[in-house]
């Protein structure tokens, strides 16, 4: 580092600002100088010197000359590793030298002399590059494809003489449907474009692909021969570009739809029509024209798959002259002088019926005792459409024929309809395995056909006219239905056609009160309390709600009022109740139903006589309340088989008693743990704290814990168990036993997951690192995977080296690279980890599992 001061008689001047730069001495010679010759250039590349001189290599300087000529000079900007000379004479050979250049100076020159073998410094003739701007054009009918092309922007150092070219045809999936044909030869044109004079041909719909390469072989030079086009030949033409490739769509604007069937209606016409040949490119809509002999209206309609429109405002009465045509990327269709056109009236219709209801019949008829609704109809009212313009009309009287008080002319008024379509079907179903037919789906069921309906007669009676009420019957329960009705008359016109107005659409789910409850069961709760279970009711189409409950004392007591049990409470497929503030050892009657969306259901009935006709239970004192806090988990580093329970403990209330366990296996974990429709309770063997035994089936009434082991032959990991335990006290001076109420948990079993397998353990000596790879577990065992545990240590007991683990978050990796081990012998092993605990090890080689880190 260096500074500078002035000194003069007066003194000292103040430092300079401070440089630095270092000793040092010219750099080395480049290594490894390669000349790859082109069309009028040289490629030079080379190896920075091995000494820099101890400064840094700035730049390169590069020299050529060819013969006694001039030296031709450049320099890099900066330490690059190669440069081309360009704009040199292919017939000649060139004398090439490089030089490193750094702070000190220019290094010594390295040389590649004229005729140096394996290092050639003449340029040479290369094969041109593509040609450019292909494009590809279609004739009128979509049958016949032209190229053009502009000439390579570099010929390689020699004239393009001709051009090849090939095609080839792709279907609309994208699948090629021919081979490349074989490659013809186009002379050059000596016109800016080229155009191709074979032709190629197309069919509508398909996408052709077509190549043309450039080729500038001297057929002349040494009385040779232009090389092959034969793509199998041995060399190909080395004077043949590389391909320019271009793809056209063979699609031409689509056919004309035929001529539409029209519909008039009030001061509308509905327009549908048939879709046409797209000729090769996808339709994108349709353009709906209309006129009355003045100026022409269009419409678009951008949906491809709509095949239908509905022209408004027109004035009934009038002739209107309706066409489509339709459109793709190619353009619109062209229709023909004749033909494609049809003609339709507006005339007076009905509006849309107004106020339409779809609802469930109610649970009772008007006289309050006959039961109407069978959980498969649905009631439909509405009102008659609003006056849009047609006349007033009247029906026949529907009881006419039938009542002798009623005139044989009698009608009644229906305002501006005479009749009605009405269609149902049932509606689209989300988040569902099966549809209403049966049939296995995606969770999801399409909507289902409409119900047929002659479109141009009434659909319903007159009596369903003059009423506007009916009821759909034979329906599926719990299955949602769209209704759809639209009105009709004959437009007020003597003699004509009966015109529809539009539809009006509801929909409502078939459905009735739900059943009765069944596998009615009561156990104690404690003192003063019982726990009711009971099988769900059917739903009947609509879901359950609640449920109601009373009770009264049995056999005389007055019934208290309906309590009302939340939806929440319920825990399918049983429901469980705590009923408290009983007197102890007396005897209750209960009654519960279920209720949906449509009403209150039977009451329980145990013998299958009157409703409400219940057996009494009763309830006994003095009792013990159950344990609290009772959990049931897998026993940790347990083998699935194991479950350990936790409780706070109760005081009896008296001297002595034992807990007592039991469990059975559920198959579903959401099912009540006092289900009993599975298996049937079973003893539970448990150690608790004897430490003398381990083959006891109770608990002392002081223990908090015990791991309890399930006996199931049919157990597998993963099955839920449920288990109850109960305080229990012996027969003793005179007073009978005392049964605890029970307490409930659920869990599933879990084991330590299987040891990796395919261990492996490489030393790698560049890194000095230990490479340690296994297989990963699959399945349900690597989702419940929280990593794996890699451990290493000297194979030799007492040996020094490294001992240490490391734990490999997730259960997706499965590698682990150890660094820093010192010189020894090592096993390495993997375990897996879940929540349980860990696997056995899996070793790398095997039983062995050593590397040796040198």
């Amino acid at each position: 580092t260096f500074r500078v001061a002035a000194t003069s008689d007066a003194g000292t001047s103040n430092w300079s600002d401070e440089a630095e730069n270092a000793p040092g001495t010219t750099p080395g010679s480049v290594t490894n100088l390669v000349s790859t010759p082109g069309n009028k250039t040289l490629a030079l590349t080379w190896a920075a010197p091995e000494d820099d001189g101890g400064t840094p290599i700035t730049s390169y300087k590069i020299a050529w000359r060819a013969g006694r000529g001039e030296d031709m000079t450049a320099e890099t900007d900066g330490p690059g590793l190669g440069y081309t000379i360009t704009g040199l004479d292919n017939n000649s050979q060139y004398r090439v030298e490089v030089i490193a250049v750094n702070g000190a100076g220019d290094g010594p020159a390295t040389v590649i002399n004229p005729g140096t073998t394996g290092n050639p410094t003449q340029p040479k003739t290369v094969a041109p590059t593509a040609p450019s701007n292909l494009t590809l054009t279609l004739n009128d009918v979509g049958t016949e494809v032209t190229a053009r092309w502009l000439p390579p922007t570099d010929n390689g150092g020699r004239d393009v003489v001709r051009y090849a070219i090939r095609s080839r045809t792709i279907d609309r999936d994208g699948v090629t449907t021919s081979d490349w044909t074989a490659w013809a030869e186009e002379a050059r044109d000596n016109t800016r474009w080229t155009t191709a004079n074979n032709p190629i041909t197309a069919s509508v719909g398909q996408t052709v692909e077509v190549e043309v390469q450039a080729d500038n072989t001297d057929a002349t030079a040494d009385g040779g021969t232009q090389g092959s086009l034969d793509a199998d030949a041995d060399p190909r033409d080395p004077g043949l570009s590389k391909s320019a490739t271009a793809s056209i769509l063979a699609a031409i604007a689509p056919v004309n739809p035929v001529a539409p069937t029209v519909v008039g209606h009030h001061q509308s016409i509905g327009v549908s029509w048939v879709a046409p040949n797209d000729n090769g490119a996808p339709i994108t809509g349709y353009k709906v024209s209309w006129s009355d002999g003045g100026e022409t209206e269009e419409a678009n309609v951008d949906d491809p798959t709509q095949t239908s429109y509905i022209i408004t405002g027109l004035t009934n009465g009038f002739s209107y002259s309706v066409w489509v045509k339709a459109t793709n990327s190619q353009g619109d269709s062209t229709p023909p002088t004749n033909g494609a056109s049809a003609s339709a009236t507006p005339v007076p219709a009905p509006g849309a019926p107004r106020n339409l209801k779809v609802v469930v019949p109610p649970q009772l008829e008007t006289d309050g005792f006959t039961a109407d609704n069978t959980g498969t109809n649905l009631d439909v009212t509405w009102d008659a459409p609003a006056d849009n313009g047609t006349a007033a009309l009247r029906v026949a009287h529907p009881e006419r024929d039938t009542n002798p008080e009623v005139p044989a002319t009698a009608t009644v008024p229906v305002g501006p309809a005479t009749g009605y379509v009405l269609q149902y079907r049932t509606a689209a179903i989300t988040g569902t395995d099966t549809c209403p037919s049966g049939e296995p789906v995606n969770r999801n069921c399409p909507a289902g056909e409409w119900t047929p309906a002659d479109l141009g007669e009434a659909a319903v009676s007159a009596a369903i006219v003059a009423e506007r009420k009916t009821t759909l019957t034979g329906l599926t329960s719990g299955v949602e239905y769209e209704v759809r009705l639209a009105a009709t008359n004959d437009g007020g016109l003597t003699g004509d056609a009966v015109r529809q107005g539009p539809f009006v659409q509801g929909s409502a789910t078939p459905a009735n009160v739900p059943g009765a409850i069944s596998n009615f069961d009561s156990e104690s709760g404690g003192s003063r309390s019982v726990v009711l279970t009971w099988t769900p009711a059917e739903a009947n189409g609509s879901d359950i709600t609640h449920y109601l409950l009373r009770y009264a004392l049995n056999p005389n007591g007055r019934w208290s009022s309906w309590q009302r049990i939340d939806g929440d409470k319920i825990t399918n497929p049983t429901i469980v109740h705590r009923l408290d503030g009983l007197g102890n050892n007396v005897s209750y009657s209960v009654q519960i139903k279920a209720v949906n969306g449509i009403g209150e259901g039977p009451e329980y009935d145990s013998d299958a006589n009157t409703a409400g006709d219940q057996d009494p239970f009763a309830v006994t004192a003095p009792l013990i309340a159950a344990p609290t806090n009772f959990k049931v988990a897998p026993t940790k580093d347990g083998n699935g088989s194991q479950l350990t329970a936790t409780w706070n403990t109760v005081n009896p209330g008296r001297s002595g008693g034992v807990y007592v366990f039991e469990y059975k296996r559920t198959d579903d974990a959401g099912d009540s743990p006092t289900d009993t429709t599975d298996a049937e309770w079973t003893a539970l063997t448990t150690p608790c704290d004897n430490s003398d035994t381990t083959d006891v089936e109770v608990c002392s009434i002081a223990t908090r814990t015990a791991n309890l082991t399930v006996d199931d032959s049919a157990a597998n990991v993963g099955d839920t168990y449920t288990v109850r335990m109960r305080v229990f006290i012996a027969p003793s001076q005179g007073v009978g036993e005392i049964v605890g109420a029970n307490a409930y948990a659920t869990a599933k079993t879990k084991s330590t997951p299987a040891a990796p397998e395919n261990v492996v353990a490489q030393y790698e000596s560049t890194t000095k690192n230990v490479n340690v790879s296994w297989t990963g577990l699959t399945g349900a065992d690597a989702e419940a995977l929280t990593g794996y545990r890699v451990r290493w240590y000297p194979s030799a007991a007492g040996a020094a080296g490294s001992n240490s683990q490391a734990t490999v978050d997730g259960g997706t990796e499965s590698s682990y690279t150890i660094s820093g081990l010192a010189k020894g012998t090592y096993t390495i092993e993997v375990h897996a980890l879940n929540d349980i605990g860990a696997s056995a090890a899996g070793r790398a080689g095997g039983t062995d599992g050593t590397v040796t880190v040198p």
